[in-house]
């Protein structure tokens, strides 16, 4: 069985997205992966992302 970040790093290679950058938003917003787990998957995590951006992190 692969390991959890084998996993997630290879859709997100796929899709162009920089699997270090996936799993750091992942950590900084656990609480709401944990509320909504499909909103943070590789294919809908920008989408997300830009929901949940701030002036100011922008």
């Amino acid at each position: 069985m692969a390991k959890p970040t084998l996993e997630r790093s290879q859709p997100c290679e796929v899709l162009d997205i920089n699997p270090c950058h996936c799993l750091t938003e992942l950590n900084q917003h656990a609480n709401e992966l944990a509320a909504s787990p499909a909103d943070w998957m590789p294919w809908t995590c920008r989408d997300t992302l830009t929901k949940h951006a701030t002036p100011e992190s922008i």
